[in-house]
Order: C-alpha cells, then structure tokens, then sequence
C-alpha cells in the first residue's frame, strides 16, 4: 500500500499547462459502457497507467446532465456512458508538501465539531479544479488513515471535512474544519458576523506602524471570478451616481504589535476578522503599505503596465453597469479595447497556458482554457503558470466559538526573542483559553492541573478566577463554584445516611489503638508493625512492661 502512493515525483503534473483541459464528447461508435481510463489513454494518446493516474488524483471530471447539471470530479476508477462529456486536465497541479510526515503533530485541537490543523505551506485549503487529492483536509485524513464513519444525528465524514479558514497556498498557518453540515453553517454564520479573530504573524521587509488599514475593491470583481484589485481610495472616474457606491466593499487588517528582525525586516503581529480570498487581503495590503511580505513573488515583481493594456484587461475601474459581462466573448473590432487585448493576448497561444513542448504532444492541438481563464486571455492578461514559493505569513492565532488556539511559526523561521514576542500569549489570550478549557472540564478542574497545563500560579488564578484553596480547586465562574458546593453538600448528606458503616470504622480504629499502645512502645509507632491475631494467640506477642491498662496519651 505505501508503494502504490503517488508522490510528486510521478511524471504527472510535471507540465506547465496548469488550466488548460481537453474535452471528450460523446462517443456514439463505441461499447455502451467503458472505463473513464481507457477513454482518457485513447483520445489523449498516453499510457493507461498514467491516465489512471490522472482519475486517482481528480484531474478527470464528467458532465452529469440529468441530477445536477453541473461538472462533477471523478475520484476513483469507474464505468461511464457513451452519452458522457468528459473534461480532462492533463497536467493537474502538484503539491509537494501533501505528503509531510508530522501531520499527528500538526494537529492542534479536536472536538466533536472542528478539527484545527496546521497547515504547512505550498498546500491548498480547497481543491484546485486540475487535483482533488492533494488538498488539505484529504492529505490528513490519508496520512492518519482516517476511516469514513457517518453518525446518523450529524452526518459526520472525518474523510470530507470543509475547510473554513481560507488562506493562500503559499502561506501557512492554522486552519479550521468543520466535521459536519451543522458545524459548516453555523461557523460561516460566526465568520459574516465578524464573531471570529485571526491573528497572523508576518515577516515584513520593513517596519510598519501600529494600527487600523483599510483598501477598497470592486464587488463586481469577485463576482466574476477573480481576485478583486485593491485601491487606497475609491477613485472618483468609478463614481458617477450614488448608487455606484454598492459596488464598493472594504477590507481592514489592524498592525497589534512590531519587532525588529535582523537586515532591517520586522516580525509583525496582524488582526482581521475575516478570511477569505477576497476579505482577507493581507499580503496584498502590505504590498500597498510598502512592507510586502518576505519571499512573496507574487508582489516584489511586479512591474507597471500600460495604461491602455490595463484598462483593456479590465484592471482598472469603471462603474458596473458600463463594465462588460465576463460571460461574453471578445471578438476584435467590436469592443473599444479589444484591438490592444486581442495585441497583447495574441503573443502565445491560450494566454500562454502551454509552451511549445506541450503544443507539440499528442494532445496538444486539442488544449482548452476554462471560461474565466479564456475571457482573461482575451483581455490580456497572461495565464503563464506562476511558481508558487513559501511566504513569511503564518496565521497563528484563531479566536471562534469560545475557542482559542494558538501555533507557533514553521521552525525554518529566524530565531530571537523578536519573533517570539510577535506570537506570544497575551494575560487575556491565557485567561480566554483556561476559561474554555474549565467550561470543556465541566466548568472546574483541580489547580494542579490548570497550572501543569497553562504555566499560570495559584496567585494568579486567584485574581481571575474563583478558586478555593483548601479543596484545590479552580472554577471558570462564580455559578459553576456554588453547583460545585451544592454537589458537594448532597455527597456529605449521603454519608450521614450510612452511619452504621462509619461507626464500625470508627470502633476498629479504636481496637487498634489499643493494640498499639499494649504491645508497642511510643518510639516504635509508625516504624515497628502491630502483632497480628495468631501471634497474641500463641503468645508470640508479649505485652509490654509497663502497660497499666490505659493509654499514653
């Protein structure tokens, strides 16, 4: 089994034909039923194994006309139809750090709603539409071997959990699962509501000042499917009339705290309440505020482009009812800018999504790029694969639902007390966690243990919680102490009621007292036993001398 796991050194994905895809139409001529591999391998022109491949890692998906009407991934090996519309992505995107051994220890918490996870970089929390296998929540579940368990009341599947913390691939951090729909729903209710904190720490190439930023971006962007542009300002050429002001949303981020880092870079402890691709923007804020994020690519190269190739690749902003529908095609002469996109998009084939090597393969001439990408290509914007490295982005503290949790940075991070102090736990972070951990315990647990686990002293519990001293006791609330106090009132009535057996324990200590004192001297208690029945019996055990037939005290 483990010589039958795919790794990254498979020779699929290796291409850098990312997005682009062949679709399989219906296949009248041949038998009614047939395997989605052997339809693959004979309309691609590549070896059964590596089509098999290709299905394992959900690169293959199928056209279900008749219940959804929608695309559907295909996981494992199957049967189809004739009547069956395959599309198939050639060169699905890898991710080499789906298969790290630690992921026991990346675990952080567990309860039977969520499951928090530390996830390490280069990892999607979401399948890419090219591989459904290597995604977060599948590569935990198939390195712990997770089996598929479904409780009735729940619908609970620890092998499909749903991600709901979104962050980028390249950064890593803590991420949230719900283990079921319930969870699902009532965490995205906590995240509209801005009930949740995120707390990101970042490696910066410079300082920043302590607190609140906010940019601006287009509604409409994110409608269309792509990744909204930032502004400092709404610019006034996209405000004709009051109503323009819908299309507008915001994203804030507030600087916590700052430390100084070696080579002039700063370790900086950012809060948000929002994840997402399009609510949590911090990489591209920091870019904006002049302090991108240390080996963040995506922003240190980035170069200004013509106005006009801007404005006809849709970047920069106008109002959304003179906008064009993303679900329409280009065609050049007919729209004000389509001559310099049609320029700019013409100088490689599919936006350059494939290179000539790909081009030149057996599939090659039947590559497609998806909507989005096409509509894309055609306004200009390239679609050449970017290689994605690790960023100095780490989400290391999650505040949902009365829950905290908190993750310390990848150990390849820079050492010192700078880092350090950009994660620590503040007095009220440690007060939230007892507090949870007390109410989790039943709302009390022992002193000792509290202390053990958080590091915190008696003297202090005493200042934050009410604790009762000579019980060893710490209680997360004034009412869970006085429940604690009437149970504790009815166990002493309990023992009232059986008197008889206390007083049958009291006269056998009595009994042997007496013992004591007839047959051991005042220097020999504690260290010398007391003769049993057969030795007094037998006459083994001598009283001593000077007993008087009453007791030394």
């Amino acid at each position: 089994e483990e010589r039958g796991r795919h790794r990254i050194g498979d020779d699929v994905g290796t291409g850098p034909s990312h997005v682009a895809y062949v679709e399989i139409r219906e296949r009248w001529d041949g038998p009614e039923f047939e395997a989605v591999n052997i339809i693959v391998a004979e309309h691609l022109g590549i070896t059964p194994e590596k089509a098999s491949r290709l299905v394992e890692l959900g690169a293959v998906w199928y056209y279900d006309n008749f219940e959804i009407g929608d695309w559907v991934r295909i996981m494992k090996p199957q049967q189809v139809s004739v009547g069956t519309v395959l599309r198939v992505f050639p060169n699905p995107e890898r991710y080499k750090t789906c298969y790290v051994d630690d992921w026991d220890e990346r675990i952080k918490k567990v309860d039977r709603d969520f499951v928090v996870i530390d996830k390490p970089p280069l990892l999607p929390c979401f399948a890419h539409v090219t591989n459904g296998k290597e995604v977060l929540h599948r590569c935990l579940a198939d390195a712990l071997r997770v089996k598929k368990v479904q409780e009735v009341e729940l619908g609970m599947d620890d092998t499909n959990m749903t991600a709901m913390t979104h962050i980028d691939d390249e950064a890593s951090g803590l991420v949230i699962l719900a283990r079921h729909e319930k969870a699902r729903l009532v965490s995205e209710e906590w995240i509209k509501k801005e009930k949740c904190v995120f707390e990101f720490v970042a490696i910066c190439t410079k300082d920043l000042e302590k607190g609140t930023y906010r940019h601006f971006y287009m509604r409409t962007e994110e409608k269309a499917g792509q990744t909204p542009t930032l502004y400092d300002e709404i610019p006034e050429t996209a405000i004709t009339e009051r109503s323009d002001y819908w299309d507008w949303d915001v994203v804030t981020m507030e600087v916590v705290s700052t430390a100084p880092l070696d080579g002039g870079c700063a370790a900086v402890r950012i809060r948000t309440k929002n994840t997402g691709p399009t609510k949590e923007r911090i990489r591209a804020q920091l870019a904006m505020l002049g302090a991108p994020v240390l080996n963040d690519k995506a922003v240190t190269r980035a170069k200004e482009v013509n106005k006009e190739v801007a404005k006809a690749a849709g970047l920069l902003p106008e109002p959304a009812k003179r906008m064009s529908d993303p679900s329409l095609s280009i065609i050049p002469g007919e729209d004000e800018y389509s001559a310099t996109a049609a320029a700019v998009a013409a100088v490689a084939p599919l936006g350059g999504a494939v290179d000539d090597e790909v081009l030149r393969g057996p599939y090659g001439h039947m590559l497609e790029l998806l909507p989005a990408e096409k509509y894309a290509a055609s306004r200009g914007i390239p679609q050449t694969a970017r290689e994605k490295v690790p960023v100095a982005l780490h989400l290391a503290r999650v505040e949902f639902g009365g829950r905290v949790v908190t993750c310390a940075p990848p150990p390849y991070w820079p050492e010192g007390a700078a880092a350090a102090v950009a994660v620590q736990l503040t007095t009220k972070d440690i007060k939230t966690s007892i507090t949870e951990y007390l109410i989790l315990q039943g709302g009390w647990s022992t002193i000792r243990k509290v202390g053990g686990q958080f590091g915190v002293k008696v003297d202090w519990l005493e200042q934050h919680f009410p604790v009762i001293r000579h019980a060893s006791r710490v209680f997360a609330s004034e009412t869970a102490m006085k429940e604690w106090e009437s149970e504790m009132r009815v166990k002493r009535a309990k023992k009232a009621w059986g008197t008889g057996f206390y007083e049958r324990r009291a006269k056998h200590k009595q009994k042997m007292w007496q013992l004591r004192e007839r047959y051991l001297r005042p220097q020999e208690w504690g260290k010398k036993r007391l003769p049993t029945y057969k030795e007094i019996k037998r006459g083994l055990a001598k009283p001593i001398e000077d007993y008087l037939g009453r007791t030394n005290m």
